[in-house]
């Protein structure tokens, strides 16, 4: 499915990422710290809403890293 994130190239970076720890797609050199917050975030919380409150921290910090840090491959 497409969203349509061609207009904002911060949530566009965000998205491979997304699609990599989801798919195991094209690599990107973060998922691997990604994914370790993110279990943390599963280990830590203990309901739906939980998980989800805990891992927003994780994308609302990476936006605002990737906003100063241009993507290597263009993007």
């Amino acid at each position: 499915a497409g969203f349509n994130l061609a207009g904002n190239p911060t949530l566009s970076r965000i998205g491979r990422l997304v699609h990599a720890l989801d798919t195991g797609g094209v690599p990107v050199p973060e998922a691997a710290g990604v994914e370790t917050l993110l279990q943390g975030a599963r280990r830590r919380s203990t309901t739906d809403d939980q998980l989800l409150n805990e891992s927003e921290k994780t994308f609302d910090l990476l936006y605002e890293a990737y906003l100063e840090t241009p993507s290597k491959s263009g993007g």
